[in-house]
């Protein structure tokens, strides 16, 4: 996974920033948390979703860099999963 910030604002506390991703899927853990993002909206089902255990082995995503986004013990145990999987996992 790589990311850039593409854009910054410091115009306002707190300060806000746009990055740009390289990666194949991410995964969100436990309930349905959409971060709103115009990349998430766009590829909503198509290489991201909120199900870890059901996609993170679909043959498409398989040897590929995958990532989750999240917290807590649950998003540590579904990158754990992911690993399995993926070529490289990242939280």
């Amino acid at each position: 996974m790589s990311e850039m910030v593409a854009k910054l604002d410091v115009s306002a506390r707190p300060f806000r920033y746009s990055t740009e991703w390289s990666l194949n899927g991410v995964r969100t853990a436990g309930s349905v948390g959409r971060h709103g993002g115009s990349s998430e909206n766009k590829y909503w089902q198509n290489g991201i979703s909120a199900r870890t255990v059901c996609d993170g082995a679909m043959p498409i995503l398989c040897e590929k860099r995958l990532g989750v986004i999240g917290g807590g013990n649950l998003v540590a145990k579904e990158a754990m999963f992911l690993i399995l999987y993926g070529s490289r996992g990242a939280v």
